[in-house]
């Protein structure tokens, strides 16, 4: 059962049988009359079992392309594990007495490397900064469902803005991703920051490049690292093209 404090921290709410506007805009302090112009609603402003309320339209804006990228996921890994498929490591290479997981770091450690070392700059509007400093654990593959890069670190490390911009979101409601910031960075770029322990800002705060938005955790995943985005009009970009050029 949903709590009214998880309710109303998202950006959005499924209604239920017995709900009214009135009850929604009253748990979440909010006014209804702003609450019906936001879903396009007119008096006497019925609601209906499974009809889908949003709560904070510039939340639900910023969160919109993350949900793209986790239902896509989320329909993936259900249709495998319907299917019973698993990954896994070819003949050749369980003769010659490679385990999987020799494999798959392997290949991480050396695409990692390769990236950063053909990487191209982009000059855009934004000065960008690395966000935490660490081992590059995944790099960005969007055609292979990898929306941003993943950096290695230790529980409660400082994890820093970017850039300078406007937090957007700040919460757990996007499954995948943990406790989770987004920045907004003028009209074009967005930046995520997933799987943090401790969120600093609020929705609403206006931060600085540098400044200590969050610490580092595990949240929705199995080991400490920063999750990074940087989208540009919505689109997921390779951070690396815009960060600046230097090791982790």
């Amino acid at each position: 059962t949903i709590s009214v404090s998880q309710m109303c921290q998202s950006s959005s709410y499924r209604v239920r049988r017995g709900d009214h506007l009135f009850k929604i805009a009253r748990l979440c302090g909010k006014n209804y009359r702003d609450l019906a112009r936001t879903n396009h609603l007119s008096k006497p402003y019925i609601i209906r079992p499974g009809q889908l309320i949003v709560l904070n339209k510039q939340r639900a804006r910023a969160l919109k392309p993350f949900k793209k990228t986790i239902q896509k996921t989320s329909r993936i890994v259900g249709k495998h594990h319907k299917q019973g498929r698993r990954p896994v490591v070819r003949k050749a290479r369980q003769e010659k007495g490679i385990s999987s997981g020799t494999a798959v770091k392997s290949s991480v450690r050396k695409s990692s490397l390769a990236q950063r070392r053909t990487v191209k700059r982009i000059v855009s509007s934004v000065s960008w900064q690395w966000p935490v400093r660490g081992k590059l654990l995944k790099p960005f593959r969007s055609k292979k469902g990898k929306k941003g890069i993943e950096i290695a670190g230790r529980l409660g490390q400082v994890v820093s803005a970017s850039a300078a911009g406007k937090v957007v979101y700040s919460g757990s409601g996007l499954v995948g991703y943990g406790k989770l910031l987004i920045i907004k960075h003028g009209r074009e770029y967005l930046t995520a920051y997933a799987h943090n322990n401790k969120l600093h800002v609020r929705e609403g705060d206006k931060v600085r490049a540098g400044q200590h938005i969050a610490d580092m955790g595990r949240t929705g995943t199995t080991v400490e690292k920063l999750h990074f985005e940087i989208r540009k009009n919505g689109k997921p970009v390779n951070p690396l093209h815009y960060l600046p050029k230097q090791s982790l």
